[in-house]
């Protein structure tokens, strides 16, 4: 069992510096356009914490809700005392 720990939000960026300059130096024009958005993306949320944050949250929670089983079982509340002897001893 893992220890629970507290969680610090941290927005990854994958583009360096020599990545970036590497791409652009290609000349291929649908990779300036990434890159472009890229670097505006990594400086809005240099900017503005809150919204990083928030953004590592969500996916975060995405990844929480997917973990869960696709498939949850019934309760027996609502049957009779035939059919819970028949769910139980199956």
């Amino acid at each position: 069992m893992q220890a629970i720990r507290a969680f610090t939000p941290q927005v990854a960026t994958v583009a360096t510096p020599q990545k970036l300059s590497a791409a652009q130096a290609t000349g291929n024009g649908l990779a300036n356009t990434v890159l472009d958005a890229v670097r505006a993306v990594t400086d809005f949320l240099d900017t503005h914490p809150n919204t990083g944050a928030a953004v590592v949250n969500t996916f975060a929670l995405m990844k929480a809700v997917r973990a869960f089983p696709k498939f949850i079982y019934p309760t027996i509340t609502g049957a009779t005392a035939q059919e819970k002897s028949f769910i139980l001893n199956v």
